[in-house]
């Protein structure tokens, strides 16, 4: 991807790096507005939002999953969830409840306030579900997703290779700016000319599937708190029937192992990743580190996955710290460990054209675990032109 002088390249949060229900509807496209499936749990549906039938889709599938005795899935595992069922809204939740005997006024108290203290920044919308088992009792389950960005028409679930596809979406909250990346079956992705009326917040792009394989596409919109990807939206080229089962592991993911520092796992999955395309490894550096590590504690401490945490933008956090490289960019992500939030950086249009971006030649990383032991991350790269810093003359 190519960038400014000073430019903080792609920017943005956890995605999704599994699939686990068959698809339901015929590509993705706008929201479907329904209301609850089961009247019974209409009051959920109004404690939670507006409810959407793509959602509804994604709790029946996490409600049979916990009525089997399962774990809820974590928000990767979710995203997985809401791509089957062709719903392209980013940092999906859930919430699940299951009882012998279900008191659903209770149970709605619970839900609201599990729900205050998600936050908002867009439009909530919500699925419900319940599954009543003999033995087990009822499960109920709700999904929520906060969308910053809807798409206007519908993407095709496949087309024929050196198609031409039209992306059309609508911000729905104030943005500066709107971007369309877009990852082809191999290699960096690409920004493609992207127009946006900031009035109406619409916007278009046009790309074409010109090698047969999955292709990716993401709306990364800049808000308050940074560039945020707000959509991703999927489609298979080539001659036959569409296959959407992504690879289960991403380049570099086995080079580890599970004792190894969170921070260095991190680096050596990314340089091998590096080498699967051809290209160098990145050099560590402890400055960056020091970024980076900064972050993931202001992050931690805030209780948010965000490239703004309080402690300034990355280029104003750099600045603080002494260091002026012509190019700059961050990565960050929440998951159950280093292998997955590797994964999902890797699965992301974005995400990965930092990972693979020619000029960056410096890294750094931090990692930390919270008490559930999910791991935070933060990647500050960096180029390394001769004057990025007082040494006047590192030029690696």
């Amino acid at each position: 991807m190519s960038l400014p002088a000073r430019s903080v390249a792609a920017l943005g949060s956890l995605v999704v790096c599994a699939w686990t229900t068959s698809l339901a509807l015929a590509g993705s496209g706008p929201p479907v507005p329904a209301s609850s499936p089961d009247p019974r749990n209409a009051a959920f549906l109004q404690a939670c939002g507006a409810g959407d039938e793509r959602l509804h889709e994604a709790a029946v599938a996490v409600a049979e999953r916990v009525a089997k005795g399962r774990a809820v899935p974590d928000m990767h595992e979710l995203t997985g969830i809401l791509r089957a069922q062709q719903d392209p809204h980013t940092r999906p939740r859930a919430w699940t409840l299951r009882a012998v005997d279900l008191d659903r006024d209770a149970a709605r108290v619970r839900l609201s306030t599990w729900l205050r203290t998600l936050g908002s920044a867009g439009v909530r919308r919500c699925g419900v579900a319940s599954i009543v088992d003999s033995q087990r009792g009822e499960t109920v389950a709700v999904v929520v997703a906060d969308a910053i960005a809807d798409t206007m028409t519908e993407l095709p679930d496949s087309v024929r290779t050196s198609s031409w596809l039209t992306v059309e979406a609508r911000s729905l909250v104030h943005a500066s700016e709107a971007r369309l990346v877009v990852l082809g079956p191999r290699g960096a992705p690409r920004t493609i000319p992207t127009s946006f009326d900031r009035g109406s917040g619409r916007v278009l792009g046009r790309f074409m599937a010109d090698r047969p394989g999955r292709w990716v596409v993401q709306l990364l919109l800049t808000i308050d708190s940074g560039p945020q990807p707000a959509l991703e939206l999927e489609v298979e080229a080539g001659d036959g029937a569409a296959d959407r089962a992504r690879s289960a592991e991403a380049p570099g993911e086995t080079a580890v192992t599970a004792e190894r520092d969170d921070g260095v796992a991190m680096t050596v999955m990314l340089n091998v990743a590096r080498k699967t395309e051809g290209m160098g490894s990145l050099i560590r550096d402890v400055r960056l580190d020091a970024v980076a590590e900064r972050h993931v504690k202001a992050m931690m401490k805030a209780g948010v996955m965000a490239h703004e945490a309080g402690d300034g933008n990355p280029a104003s956090r750099m600045d603080a710290a002494g260091l002026s490289p012509r190019e700059l960019g961050e990565n960050v992500a929440r998951a159950p460990s280093p292998a997955l939030a590797h994964r999902v950086l890797w699965d992301s249009p974005s995400h990965r054209g930092n990972m693979l971006h020619g000029r960056f030649k410096r890294v750094g990383v931090a990692a930390a675990r919270d008490a559930s032991g999910a791991v935070w991350v933060t990647q500050v790269f960096a180029s390394g032109e001769p004057g990025w810093d007082e040494g006047r003359g590192d030029g690696d």
